[in-house]
Order: C-alpha cells, then structure tokens, then sequence
C-alpha cells in the first residue's frame, strides 16, 4: 500500500474538501481506504460563514518520531475548519483527528451497542484569526456519533442526514452560543439532545 507524503495528502485533502463543501458529499462512500482513494468524506457541516470538514484518511504516526520508528499508517478521521472570505473557503492552520478503531468503517450501531441514541466523541476548536483579518474567531466543532434509530440531526435551522456509518461533525461560530443537536428518527420525532457546550472538553472560546 502506498501512503501519500505529508505535502501531498495536504494538497490533495484541501482540493477534496473545497469540491464537497461547493458541491455536497455523495450519496454513498467506500468503507475502507484503498491505493485509489486514499480520502473518504465523512461529514461536512456549513454554518453560515464557517464550515468543517470530517475526512478518513491515513496517519503515518507523529512527524517527531524517530527515523528508526516503524510508521504504520492507520485510519484517522480528521477534521479541517474552513471560512468563506470573499465568497471563497479558506482553510484555517491544523487540524484535529482520532484514530479509528471500528475499521473499516461499519454500519452504524443500534442504540443498545451505542449505549445511547447519540454518542459524544470529541470536540475542538481551530483558530481563524489569521484568515478572518481583524477578528478573533474560532471554529468549533464537534464529533459525534449516532445509533441506527437516528435519522437526522437538527441543529438550530439545519438539519443533517445521518450517513450510514452515522459519524458526523457539527461546527458553528464563536459567535455563535454553542449549540444543542436534537437526534431524530425517521418519522421526526426527537430521541434525545446534546446541548455541546456541556460536553466534556468541550470548548469555551467565545467573542465577547
């Protein structure tokens, strides 16, 4: 299997990630990472002017390791924090990502292997600062993951399909207060709600 390098998956994954914000995710995705496809979208979440981007692709290990250290690539989902300036999306510094251990990527879990309708699996923030001139705002995201019994998250006006793997990024402005994601069934109903400025780590970076 070949891995691409650091400076070419940056490349590639920021070409990927501007063709799914403008022209949406497809319908269906692979499971797993092959030689042809080393990028698979996972979720994209556009609130106003800000957006993330959730990608699976592969992770060589921290660039500080020792020469002499294997680099095993492994799945991650990493996520990318973007901003519409001049009507065009720019991508903050850095990123975030998890190591994916359900791999490849299976179907979403009922609620009773969940252990609950919509599971918290991590949250962050991406500094826009120096992209946004004059401002000093955040993106944050969160990173969740629903059951088999949710169809759809409402978050605010918004409403985003669960895929069926059911990983799902949500992101919103410091602007903004923080967010609460009704998970729903297909028939609508509300299951349960995440207010994500509860969350564990969640973050606290707000405008004044």
């Amino acid at each position: 299997m070949t891995v691409p390098s650091l400076e070419d998956m940056d490349e590639e994954l920021v070409a990927a990630c501007h063709r799914w914000l403008n022209d949406g995710l497809p319908a269906t995705v692979p499971s797993e990472l092959k030689d042809k496809n080393d990028l698979i979208p996972i979720s994209v979440d556009i609130d106003d002017d800000v957006a993330a981007v959730a990608v699976l692709r592969w992770w060589e290990g921290p660039p500080e390791r020792p020469a002499s250290a294997p680099r095993l690539p492994r799945p991650i989902i990493e996520v990318r924090g973007f901003c519409l300036v001049n009507n065009s999306w720019k991508i903050t510094s850095g990123g975030v990502g998890s190591i994916v251990d359900d791999y490849p990527l299976p179907e979403r879990p009922s609620v009773a292997e969940l252990g609950t309708y919509l599971q918290w699996q991590g949250g962050g923030s991406l500094y826009a600062g120096d992209i946004v001139p004059d401002t000093d705002l955040y993106i944050h995201d969160a990173r969740l993951r629903a059951s088999a019994q949710v169809s759809e998250l409402q978050v605010g006006s918004r409403r985003l399909t669960v895929p069926a793997h059911g990983y799902l990024v949500v992101a919103w402005s410091s602007k903004h207060p923080d967010p609460t994601v009704d998970a729903l069934a297909m028939d609508g109903a509300a299951l349960t709600s995440l207010d994500l400025g509860q969350m564990p780590g969640a973050s606290r970076h707000h405008r004044p």
